[in-house]
């Protein structure tokens, strides 16, 4: 048994045993060698429950060649293929647009007890800690297993060298295809892997393992961080950090991050963070990055998810889960409730887009409030606020999910029951 396909079996034991034999694998398939490696070995122990996923992002003339290839090879193995579109085939993505893009499709696909498989192996362990630290941003590595939606992501190659991935394809007989891209040493990580990484190799040997050893380190460190200041949790309150040095702030920070499975900024980024948490617990600091943003809200920091609001209103006459931009509005019937009579519409408050007459004011005990002010006393962070769902009848609000209902709900015909999840809610 080669060195690779003992580490996937090795992987996928651990995994079922510490947490649950999975439903369903699915392997994030590029057509490249290292996704056609964990592709076969997938198909040598777990052929049933083996599923792949094709992220055609279009920022290649050959991208459609690829796809085709990712098909070809699952019909020979008779393993199911899911293909997304990331962005439109004009849209050139930038490389963290194209990962997050990625990611996201990925995430929609996993569901509760299935496992996402990605074949990252030590070469890219190595040149991704490396990148860490010459970007300033710490030095980690990508974690072998984390939780992704409802499901978990395991890298069951991230001890294999590509070159165990090179000499099981080439015993299997494998087929795929190389990316020009990846020679065009223009790029960060391209300059690491042809022209840092054979000279460190040839002076530090053994490198890979070594660098592996240091990202081990870094994430069990940042593990007894996360467990002794609970980090775990969704927001960060700023009391965590006050009183201590910069650089202490900076792990606290990380280590929230890393709780949060999230790309680390630089320090500098950080830094620019810190300095204006230091004017007031009720600052409204704001640190945007490409992927999301941080923001100081009463007293805590929340992650937030950066997320494109739009106004599109959606009618609804019954239980349903909405999945909207901005987060998902569960819809249910309770026992011996009714469904509306009368067809409901979803709002979405102050949008730029919306139109000027949409309802700004909910009858609440007898006179009309102010749908601005209820959303600030119910805690709604402002970052939530424009796009929150509004249910309408007639024109007029019926009900704010989660923060009030109208005097005449009842009256309206409607028994259904509302509630608002956004995107990364913290609430």
């Amino acid at each position: 048994m080669t060195d690779c396909a003992q580490a996937f079996r090795q992987a996928l034991e651990d995994f079922g045993q510490l947490h649950f034999p999975p439903q369903r694998l699915l392997v994030g398939l590029s057509g490249g060698l290292d996704s056609m490696v964990l592709l076969q070995l997938c198909c040598d122990y777990f052929l049933d429950i083996t599923h792949a996923v094709h992220v055609n992002q279009g920022y290649s003339q050959a991208a459609p060649q690829w796809q085709r290839h990712c098909e070809q090879a699952c019909q020979r193995l008779q393993v199911p293929l899911t293909v997304a579109q990331a962005a439109p085939a004009a849209t050139k993505l930038r490389e963290a647009d194209a990962r997050a893009a990625r990611y996201r499709i990925f995430e929609e696909q996993l569901q509760v007890g299935e496992l996402l498989l990605l074949a990252h192996h030590a070469d890219d362990q190595a040149e991704t800690l490396l990148l860490h630290i010459l970007q300033g941003r710490g030095a980690f590595g990508m974690p072998a297993l984390r939780r992704l939606g409802t499901g978990w992501l395991l890298r069951p190659l991230l001890t294999s060298s590509r070159q165990s991935l090179l000499e099981y394809a080439s015993e299997r007989q494998l087929n795929w295809i190389e990316d020009p891209s990846n020679l065009d040493v223009r790029h960060d990580r391209n300059f690491l892997r042809h022209e840092i990484m054979p000279a460190l190799s040839a002076r530090f040997a053994p490198l890979l393992p070594r660098l592996q050893q240091v990202a081990d380190h870094t994430r069990s460190v940042e593990g007894l961080l996360i467990d002794a200041l609970q980090l775990d949790r969704p927001a960060l309150p700023l009391q965590r950090l006050r009183g201590r040095p910069t650089e202490e702030q900076l792990a606290i920070l990380r280590g929230w991050l890393t709780a949060r499975e999230r790309q680390q900024p630089s320090s500098g980024a950080l830094q620019e963070l810190l300095r204006q948490l230091q004017q007031s617990d009720y600052v409204h600091g704001k640190l945007a990055l490409p992927d999301f943003s941080l923001r100081c809200y009463r007293g805590r920091i929340f992650f937030v998810e950066t997320v494109t609001a739009s106004y599109t209103p959606v009618p609804i006459t019954g239980p349903v889960d909405l999945k909207l931009p901005q987060g998902t509005l569960a819809v249910t019937c309770p026992e011996g409730g009714v469904e509306a009579d009368t067809e409901l519409v979803v709002r979405f408050w102050q949008q730029a887009d919306a139109p000027a007459a949409l309802p700004r004011k909910i009858l609440l005990r007898g006179r009309h409030r102010s749908i601005r002010e209820l959303l600030r006393a119910a805690g709604v962070p402002p970052w939530q606020r424009d796009g929150y769902p509004l249910v309408c009848d007639a024109g007029e609000v019926l009900v704010v999910p989660g923060v009030a209902c109208r005097d005449d709900r009842q009256a309206s015909g409607s028994g259904l029951e509302f509630a608002w999840r956004p995107v990364g809610s913290t609430r």
